[in-house]
């Protein structure tokens, strides 16, 4: 059988995997409202040592995408369609930024209004 541990994986061979929680995704973070530290069109970067999550969301009243860049490579979340009753679409997006990466939110070409950024840090 397998079995997960706090130091890591073992086996059933006997063999173990040992792990570090240090660098596991969302062990010891939280959380945190970053907007108004934010701005579309502006690189930041993951100056520390573990991963971090960035979910970000916007609304507009048409058709919009969503861009977020992380290290080169696009993670895009489109909205299909327009809202009939002229009420805001909300779009979020959500990526995973490697230590030293660098990410920016690109502002869509239509009219929108960001709404949150929240990191995992």
């Amino acid at each position: 059988m397998t079995t997960i541990t706090s130091t890591g994986i073992q086996f059933s061979d006997g063999t173990t995997q040992t792990t570090s929680n240090d660098n596991v995704l969302g062990y010891n973070q939280v959380w945190t409202n970053v907007k108004a530290s934010r701005a579309a069109n502006v690189t930041y970067t993951n100056n520390s040592t573990r991963p971090i999550m960035v979910a970000i969301t916007a609304a507009g009243s048409d058709i919009m995408s969503l861009l977020v860049n992380v290290g080169g490579g696009n993670l895009i979340a489109h909205q299909l369609g327009t809202n009939p009753d002229s009420s805001a679409l909300v779009q979020t997006i959500i990526g995973i930024v490697p230590p030293g990466a660098t990410y920016y939110f690109e502002r869509p070409p239509t009219g929108y209004t960001l709404e949150e950024w929240h990191e995992l840090i």
